[in-house]
């Protein structure tokens, strides 16, 4: 099992992002601890690696795409009608289906 920080390390996310993949159950993770209910989820490598061959986060894909910053990404996506799957809390951290993204970028 990868720690909580590990996981944003691995992502290029934020931790409110992961905690919001977590609760939408986009990441499943593991249990807990059993002798706490608010202790921070972990999951497994292949949870990560498996998530990251479908979604990206706007940093990530920005950084793909060539662009100057994930607010470039971000604008250029909506104008194309494209919508993340994750939109944190004042859109500090957005997170999109690989195939969304493709699609509009190679149009």
């Amino acid at each position: 099992m990868v720690d909580p920080q590990a996981i944003v390390t691995v992502l290029h996310m934020t931790v409110s992002a992961v905690e919001e993949l977590f609760r939408i159950g986009l990441l499943k993770g593991g249990r807990r601890r059993k002798n706490t209910t608010r202790h921070a989820r972990r999951a497994h490598i292949s949870e990560l690696i498996e998530f990251k061959k479908h979604y990206i986060s706007a940093t990530d894909a920005a950084a793909e795409f060539g662009l100057a910053s994930p607010k470039l990404l971000v604008e250029a996506l909506t104008e194309r009608g494209v919508q993340p799957v994750v939109r944190t809390f004042r859109n500090i951290s957005c997170v999109y289906r690989r195939q969304d993204i493709e699609k509009a970028m190679s149009t």
